[in-house]
Formats: structure tokens, sequence, C-alpha cells
């Protein structure tokens, strides 16, 4: 995950979550806190194994659009 702030600073992995979290607000932003004092190489080493797994941890949606093949991409516009 990538996200540029204010001022075009670009925020990758737990900081980009970090900072999304505190965002939101409310309980988030208590998460966020308590994220932030966490040292960033554990941080984005947790990041990396929850984006292992996310797929089994939310799946997609029954009613999401599928993936098209290579093959198909190459017949619609960009």
């Amino acid at each position: 995950m990538i996200v540029q702030i204010e001022g075009g600073r670009l925020l990758v992995r737990s900081d980009a979550a970090l900072h999304i979290l505190e965002r939101l607000g409310g309980a988030w932003r208590i998460f966020a806190i308590a994220g932030r004092i966490r040292p960033r190489p554990l941080r984005d080493t947790a990041y990396d194994g929850i984006a292992r797994i996310r797929k089994r941890l939310f799946p997609a949606p029954k009613e999401a659009c599928p993936l098209l093949p290579r093959h198909l991409r190459e017949r619609f516009e960009a």
C-alpha cells in the first residue's frame, strides 16, 4: 500500500496503513497511535504477513468482477 500525503511525501506499507487508521478517527486512531510505538521493521513484518493471507481473511464478494486473462485484456482499451 502506498499513500501520498500533503507535501507529496509517500508513505508505504505499515506507515500508510497507520496513516489511514489515524485519519479514520475514533477507535481506529487509538490503534494507529498504539501501532506507531512499535519499531518500523516489526510493523512492516506484521504488515507483510497480513498481506500474504488477506484473501483468506477478507474474501472477495461473489458479485465482484473477475480479472480478465491477459489474452482477453488486450481486446479492451486501457
